[in-house]
């Protein structure tokens, strides 16, 4: 328990502790229906990846790093199979843990603008729309982001903390009941996955009970949500970031829609769920 009170503690800080503001901190990515447009290098240290999404799809984008002797197209082939939900997706969402390191990133609707903000060291990243998983010539949509140069310092001043953590009966997230309207807030895993912290907007008279049981049986559940995802996508275990992200006032179900690697369910539908009020 000591061990993961230091280690929560100290990826916290990493996104909790506000820092001096740089000039070069600051990245701009935009995602349209042609793909992405972003520049070709970043400054290292605390970086802020500030994406707007015009496309009538949303945007998804994730920022990842390969890991060593890893080829972006075998990596890609990876992702394809276990976003496909074929016989070997397990197998290929396992070997995606393996092949990348993922830093998460802004899901956002169309129109909006959000932000993510972490600590990067010098290396070669990709960034990705998540959206684009299974569409032809993803490759060619990849953006490769060459980290270094001087050192950056972005300014962070989150509102409140998302923890991803395990338990006997599978990841849950530690979340505050209430988040600030127009503020960022951080998301720390220490699960032993990659996963997500994405807020949908519910319906009226929906709670976290409808949402686990729509991710347990979607085909006959009633769809809880009044809106589109919102908040980061996967990120890596071990990894912090901050995200900021125009969520509107009202309540909201905080869920993965990623799968646990091992039993092949929804996270969610193993009870990875927590409501939470924007206000």
């Amino acid at each position: 328990m000591k061990k993961s009170l230091l280690a929560l503690a100290a990826l916290a800080a990493a996104v909790l502790i506000p820092a001096p503001a740089s000039a070069a901190s600051a990245v701009d990515v935009t995602v349209t229906p042609g793909g992405l447009t972003a520049p070709v290098s970043a400054p290292w240290g605390r970086v802020s990846i500030r994406v707007t999404a015009h496309d009538p799809e949303g945007a998804w984008p994730g920022l990842v790093r390969l890991k060593p002797g890893v080829a972006l197209g075998d990596y890609l082939d990876d992702l394809t199979r276990a976003f496909a939900d074929g016989p070997d997706a397990l197998a290929a969402a396992r070997e995606v843990e393996a092949d990348v390191t993922a830093y998460g990133g802004p899901a956002l609707r169309d129109g909006d603008t959000g932000t993510l903000t972490a600590d990067l060291s010098r290396g070669v990243y990709h960034l990705i729309d998540y959206k684009d998983v299974g569409r032809p010539g993803l490759a060619a949509r990849v953006r490769e982001l060459r980290v270094g140069g001087t050192r950056a310092s972005a300014s962070v001043d989150a509102s409140g903390l998302v923890l991803i953590h395990d338990t006997p009966s599978g990841a849950r997230f530690a979340a505050p009941a209430r988040l600030p309207a127009g503020r960022p807030f951080a998301v720390v895993n220490l699960s032993g996955q990659m996963n997500e912290a994405i807020l949908m907007p519910l319906r009226d008279g929906f709670g976290g009970a409808e949402v686990q049981a729509f991710f347990t049986d979607m085909r006959t559940s009633p769809y809880p949500f009044a809106g589109t995802p919102q908040g980061s996508v996967v990120l890596s275990p071990g990894r912090a970031l901050s995200v900021d992200v125009p969520l509107a006032p009202g309540r909201y179900a905080l869920v993965s829609w990623a799968h646990d690697h091992e039993t092949g369910a929804f996270h969610t539908a193993q009870g990875m769920w927590a409501v939470v009020e924007v206000a």
